[in-house]
């Protein structure tokens, strides 16, 4: 510990790095884990968002391991790809700090979303909404604005090794509409 902190990172940023991963809810139990991969973070000038954000490709997988029993695979929502490349696009186009869609998207993702997770929460079982790495963290800011118990992966945070059951296919089309669809 004295090695990395204070001389690789201050205890200021150490608390907010630690912060920001209990605020999504990603174990921070292994310290020897993260005071290694902090060590080899140290140098590269980054706030403690980045450096969270760096670091959750590694602890993720305490946090399957810690939701999901051993050999059942990870219960994930999806995004349509068309209304993923939309996210992506408006994220590309506005370049602000949180992503910035119309409300109405935002609204029949939060519902259909929302209606995922009620009925997977019934059945005892903890989903995991799994998108492009370019809007993880927005997308994640966004989302547990209103259901604070999704957890909002990367598709590179999964580990290789992991079984994981496609639940739902959310595309931000209201349910009504053509086109709109969720998994069973």
């Amino acid at each position: 510990v004295e090695s990395v902190v204070p001389k690789l990172i201050p205890m200021h940023n150490l608390t907010a790095v630690m912060k920001k991963l209990l605020e999504e809810q990603i174990p921070i139990n292994d310290m020897r884990k993260i005071l290694e991969i902090l060590a080899e973070l140290a140098g590269r000038n980054m706030n403690g968002a980045d450096t969270a954000e760096a670091l959750r490709p590694h602890l993720v997988p305490l946090l399957l391991q810690r939701i999901v029993p051993h050999k059942d695979a990870v219960p994930v929502i999806t995004l349509d790809p068309e209304f993923e490349n939309l996210l992506i696009n408006a994220d590309r186009q506005n370049q602000q700090e949180d992503l910035i869609i119309d409300g109405n998207l935002t609204q029949n993702m939060v519902r259909q979303l929302s209606d995922v997770v009620d009925q997977q929460m019934a059945e005892s079982k903890t989903p995991f909404l799994i998108v492009a790495p370019l809007i993880r963290k927005k997308l994640s800011k966004m989302v547990r604005a209103h259901l604070t118990d999704l957890n909002v992966l990367s598709f590179t945070e999964l580990p290789e090794t992991k079984k994981v059951d496609v639940i739902a296919t959310i595309s931000g089309a209201d349910q009504d509409e053509p086109g709109s669809e969720q998994g069973e």
